[in-house]
Parts: C-alpha cells; structure tokens; sequence
C-alpha cells in the first residue's frame, strides 16, 4: 500500500469525529458544513427525474450516513472504503436503520475497485478524490463501474474559494519571488494544489488537495462525463465570526442564503465561490461520446479553416 493510503487509513483508523461524532456537533463550524454537504448531495440525487431506484455505490462510505440514506430511497448499495474501523462503525449504523439487507459493504481502494464493469447506476464519491495524490486512475476507475447514462456525485475542496482569497494570492506571490522558499505552492496536478497546513499540523501527515474548479469540470468533460448540476456551499466568514458582534444563527441564515442563490442564479465567479463544491456528473454513452466527439472535431476544423 502506498504510503499516503497508509496514512489516510491510520488517520481515519483513529479518528472518532469522522467515525461518526462529527454529526453530532452541530455547533461546530466543519459540522455544519459536512451536514449542509449530505443535505445537498442527497438533493441532488432526489432532484434526478430518471433515476429513482437501482444499484448504488458509495466510495469512502465512511461512517455510513450516505448508505442508510440511499437503502431507504430503494436502492441496493453498495459501500467501500479503506478503513476497517469506518466499515466496522457503517456496519453498525446500517443495522440500526434496518437497512442491512439492501446494503453490502466491502473494504477497498477507490484506484482499484472490486467490482464489476458497469455494475451501477449511481455513485457517490464524497470528500474521497482530495486525499489521493493523482486524480486520473480513480475517474477511470469510477466510470469504468458506471453504467451508460448512470450518475456520479463528486465532492471536493474549493481553491479558489472567497474565503481563502487572500491566503491564496500571498501564497501565489510567495511562490513567484522565492522560487526555494517554504511557502512555495505545490501543484500535485495542473487543476489541484496541495495543502502544507495539513502536512504540518495533522498527527498523522497525509497529503490534501484543493481544486480549481473549472479546470476540474474540463478535466471531466475529457472522460466522458457531463456535468449535469453543481454548487459550492459553506462561507465561513471567520474574521465576522471572530468579533462575536452577530448571532451565529444569522451567519448560518446568510451562508443558507447565500448557497441557494449562487446554486439558483449564475453569478460569474461568485456560484463558484463556496468552500466545498459538489457536483452531479452523467457518464455519456458511447453513442453520445462519439457524436460529443465529432461537433468538437468539426468546432475545430471551422477554427483551422478561419
């Protein structure tokens, strides 16, 4: 095993929030934005007037919430993931939702899957693609288990996100005028940027990338996904919040705001301008892809031609 996946899987291994307590800390500023995040990927897939039931995949299950969710919608499911202590405590929460029929659990690699060609018609990959250091054999990977037409909702961390605007220019000009200094910027990928903070602070050490949304909704459209719905949520407003001047529920209220109405009305920059992105892709068929293929070919003869 590599050793980044050694070191995702030991901090997940030990991690008591993410095995479940995270949900039940509402309170706490991360907890409301990864319990905002089920609520909008869960819409999402409601939102799919083709698709109610049939099998479903979640990669990374985690502690299970996603499952229990898509059991009690019809779907047969399937989970994965990396840490025998996650599946142990999705075990549990299955069981206790009454959905352990419907759902089969299996430990596993996102960058190996151990399934079958295309087995499903829905997958979930939620907050799973930051932690690996090169995206490419897991989106192969994820339509490769796809069916013709099924779903896939993915979820990342924003780069450039308005919260983190400053940080991130400081951290660009740094990189520019002390090409050997430490707060040089590392780019794992041309559409991702890794994260030092995490490398410095975490117990456990693990690489974390952030992503430049556009170039990562290219990055899709190149392996045959179309992007059929998108947002990003969770405006943390850490300098406000700091000054205790407001009422914390006002800032919930406003970040509520503010994710349906960047979700509703397409603002340049500011729809894309949320921590974390999640987005709802369709693999195209072969007929699609080749026909997607052709209008490309034909757009770029009519530029050779001019």
């Amino acid at each position: 095993m590599k050793e980044q996946d050694t070191h995702v899987k030991a901090f997940f291994d030990q991690s008591v929030y993410w095995q479940g307590d995270l949900y039940k800390a509402p309170d706490n500023l991360l907890a409301k934005a990864v319990i905002r995040r089920k609520t909008y990927a869960m819409q999402m897939v409601n939102e799919l007037a083709d698709l109610k039931t049939g099998t479903a995949l979640d990669v990374g299950c985690g502690s299970g919430v996603y499952l229990a969710e898509l059991a009690k919608m019809g779907f047969d499911v399937h989970g994965i993931d990396i840490s025998d202590v996650m599946l142990g405590k999705c075990r549990a929460l299955v069981e206790e939702a009454g959905q352990s029929a419907r759902v089969s659990l299996l430990r596993g690699n996102i960058e190996q899957l151990p399934c079958e060609d295309e087995k499903f018609d829905l997958i979930l990959c939620i907050g799973v693609l930051g932690y690996l250091l090169n995206d490419y054999k897991a989106i192969e990977e994820l339509r490769r288990v796809m069916k013709p037409g099924a779903h896939l909702v993915l979820n990342i961390e924003n780069l450039w996100n308005l919260s983190d605007l400053d940080w991130l220019f400081r951290r660009k000009l740094r990189t520019a005028f002390f090409k050997n200094s430490n707060h040089v910027m590392r780019e794992t990928q041309p559409h991702t940027m890794a994260s030092e903070w995490i490398m410095k602070t975490s117990p456990i050490p693990y690489r974390h990338k952030s992503y430049n949304l556009w170039e990562f909704e290219r990055l899709m459209k190149s392996y045959g996904f179309e992007r059929v719905d998108a947002m990003t949520f969770f405006f943390p407003m850490r300098i406000l919040r700091r000054i205790k001047l407001i009422p914390e529920s006002w800032f919930d209220s406003l970040e509520v705001f503010l994710e349906r109405l960047f979700r509703a009305v397409r603002i340049p920059y500011l729809s894309y301008s949320g921590t974390t992105y999640t987005g709802i892709f369709k693999k195209l068929s072969l007929t699609t892809l080749l026909l997607w293929l052709s209008g490309l070919r034909l757009e770029l003869g009519d530029l050779i031609d001019f």
